[in-house]
């Protein structure tokens, strides 16, 4: 490998490396940020598991180090940097949404994002019998696309129906009060 290849190989793993701190420093005020957007909570909802994410953050400076004493190609060295930040962006958010997953005043808290009450156009159906079997069940709400003719589909995991169906009511509940 030359020279030039070593020197960019070192700028891209400075960079996620720089990116993976920034994103750690700034978890805090992306949290806070969030709930000020969100409001006052009305309901909290079970969160993600939160062990992975933190494996993986653990994982990703380690990546980034292994990309500059690899003997592996230039493209592969600085690809592991960037899939390392990539990483660490995916986890992060992760963390910082499940801490406060719920319904809250001005909208829901999900899936990773927050989406606000008037984006929503429709809720599912509750009006059916629970399942035999207790397992994950999604929340897919559509929501307004901004600019487009189309809507999307915005589906948020839940660990049993019964909270689901709380969820769902407590969601309609609030969209006719407004």
């Amino acid at each position: 490998m030359n020279r030039t290849h070593e020197i960019i190989k070192i700028i891209f793993a400075a960079a996620a490396m720089l990116y993976f701190i920034f994103q750690l420093c700034f978890m805090g005020l992306w949290k806070k940020n969030i709930l000020k957007k969100a409001g006052e909570l009305i309901l909290k909802t079970s969160g993600t598991k939160r062990v992975a994410a933190i494996i993986v953050l653990v994982l990703c400076p380690l990546l980034i180090l292994f990309s500059l004493i690899t003997k592996a190609t230039f493209f592969v060295c600085c690809l592991m940097s960037v899939v390392a930040a990539l990483a660490c962006f995916i986890n992060c958010r992760e963390l910082v949404y499940g801490k406060v997953n719920g319904i809250y005043s001005n909208g829901i808290i999900g899936g990773g994002r927050f989406t606000k009450f008037d984006d929503i156009e429709t809720f599912p159906d509750t009006l059916w019998k629970e399942p035999e079997k207790q397992e994950t069940v999604s929340l897919a709400i559509q929501l307004k696309a901004e600019g487009s003719k189309k809507a999307q589909v915005y589906i948020i995991d839940y660990p049993s129906i019964v909270e689901y169906v709380h969820v769902v009511n407590k969601l309609k509940e609030i969209k006719q009060n407004k």
